[in-house]
This record gives structure tokens, sequence and C-alpha cells, in this order.
């Protein structure tokens, strides 16, 4: 990153047109839920699980898992700094979680 400006500079020398946020709360743990569930055009996504969530959450394709033993994807852990992910359609995102009801929040940028 130059300039020490973190991802917001890296996405600024990209371009974006605009930028959203999302939070999303996963029903049943162990069942991958879509961020969005209609196409969502977007250059990068910041995912991270929320803060007040008591265990991790994991973000990727349909196949994506949370569950410590099995997991597939990308671990969030609450409180740490966002993932980065560079894509085109928000919905292309799945999201699992370890308990019920647990929420991943993020910006995407368009």
């Amino acid at each position: 990153m130059s300039g020490g400006r973190g991802w917001a500079g890296l996405v600024e020398q990209t371009g974006h047109s605009g930028i959203r946020t999302f939070r999303k709360v996963v029903s049943t743990a162990g069942n991958p839920e879509q961020i969005a569930s209609t196409v969502t055009p977007c250059r990068m996504v910041l995912i991270n699980a929320s803060l007040g969530n008591s265990s991790p959450a994991a973000v990727g394709d349909a196949n994506v898992v949370a569950a410590n033993a099995t997991m597939r994807g990308t671990p969030l852990i609450p409180g740490s700094e966002p993932v980065p992910i560079y894509i085109d359609d928000l919905s292309k995102l799945y999201v699992d979680v370890q308990t019920n009801g647990d929420v991943v929040c993020g910006t995407y940028y368009v």
C-alpha cells in the first residue's frame, strides 16, 4: 500500500463511483447464505464478522463452511481487520457462521 493509506488508498487508486454497506444476519449455522440475493455489481468488498459474534464466520462460494473441523473459505474473526475481496458481483459471495444469528457486515465499492 503506497503512502500508508491502507485498503481505502488501494481502491482510490483504481477508482470507484460509490460506496455502500451491508449487514447480513445468518439465520442457521451450517447453512451458507448469499450476501445479496440479487445481482449487485461491485469492484471490491471489505468484509468482517460482527464484533458481537461469539465465534468465527467464513466467506466463500456456495460451499463455504464455518465449522472449525471442516472450514472451507476465508475465516472471518470477530474484531479482526476486514478481509478485502475483489469481485464483480456481491451475490457471488456466501457466508456461513458457527452460531445461529451471527452477523457479517462490510462495505463494497461500485
